[in-house]
């Protein structure tokens, strides 16, 4: 099971995943929130891996093809560190991480 929380907060889309991403439930990320950020251009979102138990191949796909998003929008996308053996999948994938949500400012005004 796949809990989504959502939060949009001085122009940045928090999105904090809990439980298992995984190829029963990745549709939540592409057909629900990749929408969301076409359509208002969101350029920048954290995902906030800390409370993700697991992810498979389909679930690393449904956070990459968000990536495409962002970088189409000319913006970024980070990944809060959560689980070594979640946060392990993206190694290789070029993806900007940050410790917790607080070091997204930080990151934002360098």
């Amino acid at each position: 099971m796949l809990k989504m929380d959502i939060e949009y907060k001085g122009g940045i889309l928090y999105v904090r995943l809990e439980g298992s991403l995984n190829e029963r439930n990745s549709y939540k990320i592409n057909n629900y929130l990749i929408p969301v950020l076409e359509k208002h251009n969101i350029k920048y979102l954290v995902y906030n891996l800390r409370y993700l138990d697991n992810i498979d191949l389909k679930g690393k796909d449904a956070i990459l093809n968000s990536k495409y998003v962002m970088k189409k929008n000319n913006g970024k996308l980070l990944l809060c560190k959560g689980r070594r053996e979640v946060y392990d999948i993206f190694k290789g994938n070029r993806l900007l991480t940050i410790e917790n949500e607080k070091d997204v400012l930080k990151f934002m005004e360098a």
